[in-house]
């Protein structure tokens, strides 16, 4: 598939299950889950963000599955940030191909934008992170699955987390903290359109799911 390496966290006790989209809070649902107090009823694949048609025979008998979705804007700029993050950290462990990525992780949005309309997210992508930001609709669109919204992600995680991970949880730690937030100055209305064009299948999914966006 080429979408980068996770997990979907399932309990076996109540076959609760959440699929895990890229860039919606997948670190923090994953470090919860392999955490002593969680671990007894919690079994996952680490194969990789995985879609529900790809989800192994053991977990198939799922009661009721989650998964939470993010505004395409916001979760591109989360991967814009992220990728130049990582990009930045393998050129200094990397230092025989530091000047190719150097070049690539001081990358405007315009031309990171071009790199992702170049994908084929049907097969693998061919650059680093690139894979991790596929329209969110490859994980989303299953039949009867419940969506969350990822502006809500302490509370709505901790609404379901008896069912997910077996006991309450009393707070929901951040982990791999999103900094896009900060981009968002820079974007112009011809990136943003370009934006929306590029996960347009993403918009119409939630549009028929009457979910809405501010941008």
């Amino acid at each position: 598939m080429g979408y980068g390496k996770t997990t979907m966290i399932y309990n076996k006790t109540s076959k609760v299950a959440i699929i895990l989209p890229p860039k919606t809070g997948t670190r923090t649902i994953i470090n919860i889950a392999q955490k002593d107090l969680y671990s007894d009823n919690i079994v996952w694949s680490d194969e990789q963000h995985l879609k529900y048609k790809d989800i192994p025979t053991d977990f198939r008998e799922i009661s009721k599955l989650y998964a939470f979705y993010r505004c395409p804007v916001d979760r591109f700029l989360s991967n814009y940030a992220y990728s130049v993050h990582i990009w930045a950290l393998t050129a200094e462990v990397i230092p025989f191909c530091s000047s190719q990525i150097n070049a690539i992780k001081n990358i405007s949005i315009e031309d990171y934008l071009s790199l992702l309309e170049a994908q084929d997210f049907n097969g693998s992508a061919t650059l680093l992170t690139l894979d991790l930001a596929a329209p969110q609709v490859a994980w989303l669109n299953v039949d009867g699955i419940e969506l969350l919204n990822f502006k809500n992600f302490e509370e709505e995680l901790t609404k379901i987390s008896v069912e997910l991970y077996g006991q309450p949880i009393s707070e929901v730690p951040v982990f791999n903290t999103s900094t896009g937030s900060t981009y968002y100055s820079s974007l112009t209305a011809d990136s943003i359109n370009r934006i929306k064009n590029l996960y347009s299948q993403d918009y119409s999914f939630f549009s028929n799911n009457n979910i809405t966006f501010d941008i």
